[in-house]
């Protein structure tokens, strides 16, 4: 069955190849109003087994091939793509000889789980481009921050994806859509068909109209974020710790709110700087955020902040990671409610250093945050991620984030048993040609700790129309 394996994957690399030489791209000829495009292709991917437990006889990954369709059109400035995978493998059943298809993706229970299920084979909506009044996406999110990041920081709805995708939405109102200028609203849920987490901002800039102010860029804003299931991902593995999940049944809302602003006082090619802070609240904790941020020449990325802290406040509560540490971060802000200790007020830091080479084809950014000093319950985050836009080198591109949470001490980065979540997609494109190799490792708290899940898999697909 291995070979089997082997010889598929081997093929679909094999296809994939043969076929990008046939086609040449072609320069674009200019939008139409409307338009259709058909794409479809083989793969291959291990996902993580739902039902896996420690110690029990389910295998912790399964792998299947995949026959996906994915149809798309425009129609002005609103595109809508389709992803349509059959996940199927031939070593299913009691004796591993019997073929079948991954239930997961089709079958449910129920009407909100009907919407579970079938939202997110629409892979993506969008209408509007950066600039318009109005900009809406839908799908697949990432990278969703609100203001300065301090209550919604880089959050993503993937983190659980593919075995597992949920379908939200982001849209970015500008005031000049009903001609009053100097405000907007941001808005986002991580999955339309259940609004477990969700959030928004309202910002002014007052003093927009003065040319010629330092201050004319000032920005003003509040935010509020939710969470109405916690446990939302936690119910759907199986070797999610159980301890957490004795709260799952009557888990309070997790709400967080806060008000922000943003003062751009330098704006040059060679020197961009600008000063920031905020104050939010969780649970009547509060916490107060001051800092600066800006780029160097033009390519070197900056930011520090300094954070006072109550006790059980979290920074960035809603995180890149955050999906993948939900309940373990509920815990604390339940102690927060009830008025017990968890984590130690305390003052801390987040320090970011980046590059931005070739007018932002290249990204490479590393973040640190934690304590200042020692205190019970606040320990260290660090961040990487790097971004290789496709046309600086021909053919590929590349999107790789790497999120280390909870170490007691630097000595710990290295040490894969602590909580840490890896992502990476590596692409060639040529002509109507694709090709995707994908990777994710995460670690999910169980009973004896953290356990490891792996996702892998090769994509090819071919434009048909």
């Amino acid at each position: 069955m291995k070979k089997r394996r082997i010889f598929f994957i081997a093929a679909v690399l094999r296809a994939g190849i043969s076929v990008f030489p046939l086609f040449a791209q072609s320069e674009d000829e200019g939008a139409a109003f409307f338009s259709f495009d058909l794409n479809a292709g083989l793969g291959v991917r291990q996902f993580a087994n739902m039902d896996y437990t420690p110690g029990g006889t389910d295998p912790k990954s399964i792998v299947y091939q995949t026959a996906r369709l994915s149809p798309g059109f425009a129609l002005g400035k609103f595109r809508m793509d389709f992803d349509i995978d059959l996940n199927f493998r031939f070593d299913g059943g009691e004796d591993g000889d019997e073929p079948e298809y991954r239930k997961e993706d089709w079958e449910y229970e129920g009407a909100r789980e009907f919407f579970d299920v079938y939202l997110p084979k629409i892979r993506s909506a969008r209408y509007g481009e950066k600039g318009d009044p109005l900009v809406l996406r839908l799908g697949a999110i990432q990278g969703i921050s609100l203001g300065n990041g301090f209550i919604v920081s880089s959050y993503t709805n993937e983190m659980f994806a593919p075995e597992n995708r949920v379908f939200g939405g982001v849209a970015n109102i500008f005031g000049s859509i009903v001609d009053i200028p100097h405000f907007g609203i941001d808005v986002f849920t991580s999955n339309a068909a259940r609004f477990d987490v969700a959030g928004g901002r309202f910002y002014i800039r007052p003093l927009e109209t003065f040319s010629t102010s330092i201050i004319k860029g000032l920005e003003v804003g509040g935010t509020i974020a939710i969470d109405r299931d916690p446990f939302y991902f936690g119910k759907r593995y199986a070797m999610y710790d159980p301890a957490l999940l004795a709260f799952a049944d009557d888990a309070d809302i997790v709400s967080a709110f806060g008000v922000d602003f943003k003062l751009p006082l330098v704006r040059h090619p060679l020197l961009d700087f600008a000063v920031f802070g905020d104050r939010a609240s969780q649970n009547n904790k509060i916490g107060y955020m001051g800092g600066m941020s800006g780029r160097l020449l033009g390519v070197l990325l900056y930011e520090g902040q300094l954070r006072v802290l109550d006790e059980d406040f979290v920074p960035g509560y809603f995180g890149a990671s955050y999906d993948l540490y939900r309940g373990e971060q509920y815990g604390v802000f339940l102690a927060g409610k009830e008025g017990t200790l968890a984590a130690e007020e305390c003052k801390s830091y987040l320090a970011s250093v980046g590059l931005a080479l070739f007018d932002d084809a290249i990204l490479v950014k590393a973040v640190s945050e934690g304590p200042v000093s020692g205190a019970i319950g606040r320990l260290y985050n660090w961040q990487g991620a790097m971004t290789l836009q496709e046309g600086l080198v021909p053919y590929f591109s590349l999107d790789i984030l790497y999120d280390k949470r909870n170490m007691a001490d630097f000595g710990d980065f290295l040490d894969w048993k602590q909580e840490s979540m890896v992502r990476a997609r590596v692409n060639y494109h040529s002509g109507p040609a694709f090709l995707s190799l994908v990777y994710a490792l995460r670690y999910i708290p169980t009973a004896d700790g953290p356990d490891r899940q792996v996702t892998a898999g090769i994509e090819g697909r071919v434009q048909l129309y």
